[in-house]
């Protein structure tokens, strides 16, 4: 009877030495901020060959810092330019699909 009283003893302190259900093995200051633990949201889906929604107003901003469009140039050629890279980018998402 002692045998059994003192294995149950060993047993059960060993089981609260083990950690719980859903707690870190290792402490969180300790752990690596690795990928693996990082959340990432969700993708979007988007269907082969459609371009996912444009700014045309964030493109005119990404065209004047590269150079491709000046202050010089009249609205309607900046939107042309826009709409240039904007259907060059729609025939790439196209052509991805064949």
């Amino acid at each position: 009877m002692k045998k059994v009283y003192y294995a149950l003893i060993i047993v059960s302190s060993l089981l609260g030495c083990a950690p719980q259900a859903g707690e870190p093995t290792v402490p969180a200051k300790e752990q690596p901020n690795t990928a693996a633990n990082v959340i990432k949201p969700a993708a979007k889906v988007v269907r082969c060959g459609q371009m996912p929604p444009v700014n045309a107003q964030r493109i005119e901003v990404m065209l004047a810092k590269s150079g491709k469009i000046t202050e010089s140039m009249s609205e309607q050629q900046k939107k042309q330019q826009v709409q240039s890279f904007i259907r060059a980018k729609q025939q790439g998402f196209a052509k991805k699909c064949r």
